[in-house]
């Protein structure tokens, strides 16, 4: 079970491996601001606004507890830094399509409706079809934060995953 993976279309991950790459997620990675002065504030921050709009308040509490450490020096900082996140984005270092395509046991991915991190495989359905063991489906209404957004399908999902293991 895959939940809105990162996953470029083929083409945009055959660029990546050759060097780095621009690209929307990198840009919002570079914008992304990495410290408060404390989790209030960066929860008052998130708080309706940008991919984080759809989230209730408990989520998003949960999220800015968790994303977040103490700086030593006071306030926090993003646990994931948004430095760290644009190179993952330009460098794109893992091979998903060929994942993907290779023998292995059935893979069911849900992609978010909105903002998708995940390459339709519309492109591929061919190939992927000849694999005969991958699956995807839109989430209606889902953003890239589709599992908080939706938590009682993903639990559904693995449930159903693991009984048919």
């Amino acid at each position: 079970m895959l939940f809105e993976p990162v996953i470029l279309s083929r083409e945009a991950a055959e660029l990546a491996r050759k060097g780095p790459v621009n690209s929307p997620l990198a840009d919002g990675a570079r914008r992304r601001r990495a410290t408060f002065a404390s989790r209030q504030e960066a929860l008052e921050a998130y708080r309706g606004r940008g991919a984080f709009k759809s989230l209730n308040e408990a989520q998003l509490e949960d999220y800015v507890a968790d994303a977040f450490r103490d700086r030593p020096a006071g306030g926090v900082e993003l646990a994931c830094s948004p430095e760290w996140e644009v190179s993952n984005f330009v460098s794109h270092g893992h091979d998903a399509w060929s994942a993907l395509l290779a023998p292995g046991p059935p893979v069911r991915i849900l992609r978010a409706e909105h903002g998708s991190t995940c390459a339709s495989l519309a492109a591929a359905d061919t190939e992927l079809s000849a694999a005969g063991r991958i699956s995807m489906d839109q989430v209606n209404g889902a953003t890239h934060l589709l599992p908080m957004e939706h938590p009682e399908l993903v639990r559904f999902e693995l449930e159903r995953a693991v009984e048919t293991r």
